[in-house]
């Protein structure tokens, strides 16, 4: 799902409407063991980095359509600068 859940979830009745996305709002959460790897990591990126770093959010793989698909190696070298 490329959009939030609740836009495609729909409930007949509207309280239970409201209640089951509250649910999923207030119940699905990471976990703080990966918050805190994240923090970890992040600490060493900005160590290296004296102070800063640049990331990338790629996905791979989650789309209808099969040219969208493309292979790590074509998404390093359409990274790196010209």
């Amino acid at each position: 799902m490329l959009t939030h859940f609740y836009s495609s979830i729909y409930f007949a009745n509207v309280e239970m409407d409201k209640y089951m996305k509250r649910l999923v709002r207030d119940s699905f959460r990471y976990q703080d063991e990966i918050f805190c790897r994240a923090g970890q990591i992040i600490s060493k990126l900005r160590e290296k980095g004296k102070g800063s770093f640049n990331a990338a959010h790629i996905r791979r793989g989650d789309f209808q359509f099969e040219a969208t698909i493309l292979k790590a190696e074509q998404i390093l070298e359409a990274s790196n600068p010209v």
